[in-house]
């Protein structure tokens, strides 16, 4: 498999971000980086690739994190694999910036709506 170029993986992502609907601030919220990074991650401006900051924009985005960097030909994560639905993780994102005790209020709120589905 030939070497995906940064140009190419920045399509990507900013395909599937387009796909889903999402705002570049709102994928800069859930990986906990600028909206600047997300943005030079999209045009190929990014000179060196961080993994990790690819998969949590999978992650968001609901791709395979392989797919993106040109590692696999499957667009979607493999089942078997524990992957959240980006909404849950955007959520999640989202409640570790609330401060403890407010978090533990909301967590326990949602444990007894949960509990109350069952």
């Amino acid at each position: 498999m030939r070497k995906t170029t940064n140009r190419e993986i920045g399509i990507r992502l900013k395909e599937s971000r387009s796909n889903k609907g999402y705002t570049l601030q709102q994928v800069a919220q859930f990986v906990g980086v600028d909206r600047s990074t997300i943005q030079r991650y999209e045009v190929g401006g990014i000179v060196v690739i961080k993994r990790p900051v690819v998969e949590s924009i999978c992650a968001c985005l609901g791709v395979n994190p392989a797919w993106v960097l040109g590692e696999s030909e499957d667009k979607y994560p493999l089942e078997g694999k524990e992957y959240f639905p980006e909404d849950v993780l955007f959520a999640a994102r989202r409640l570790s910036d609330v401060p403890e005790e407010k978090r533990k209020e909301i967590l326990e709120r949602l444990m007894q709506e949960l509990d109350e589905l069952e």
